[in-house]
């Protein structure tokens, strides 16, 4: 139920679907070319509170697809746990830029953890299907 945070921006549900199926060939139909992992944080009864999506991109670049956290769980720090280890995996692959597109004011949230965490925010770069306003965000990984 978590990629349903999603409807309000497009139809977007589908790919985490198959993202989390591993249907590789679905997601380069819709879109998403390079490798993609798919995250779930669970708390420590086994809840599903949170998952992060990123598309490994040729050139050396982890594009974040999507973060979600579940409402009952947020301010806790699944966000920040989510993308600490999408750093860690972007590490182990020798990646050191993120990157992610997010709503502009829909997403207030959403932008001010990004940013928070370490984002720069490089501007407009569109809408989403269902018009809101996208700002696309890169964040370089620093030095160990």
């Amino acid at each position: 139920h978590l990629a349903t945070a999603f409807n309000v921006f497009g139809p977007y549900v589908p790919v985490f679907v198959n993202m989390l199926n591993g249907n590789s060939a679905a997601l380069q139909a819709q879109g998403v070319k390079g490798e993609v992992e798919l995250f779930i944080h669970e708390d420590d009864a086994g809840e599903r509170t949170g998952f992060v999506a990123v598309e490994w991109k040729n050139g050396g670049i982890g594009d974040i697809q999507g973060v979600a956290v579940d409402e009952k769980h947020r301010r806790k720090g699944v966000a920040n746990h989510l993308l600490d280890h999408v750093e860690q995996l972007a590490r182990q692959r020798g990646t050191m830029k993120l990157e992610c597109i997010t709503a502009e004011t829909e997403n207030g949230p959403g932008l001010n953890c990004f940013t928070n965490w370490g984002f720069q925010n490089l501007g407009f770069v569109g809408n989403y299907p269902n018009g809101q306003r996208a700002v696309k965000l890169r964040a370089t990984l620093p030095p160990l």
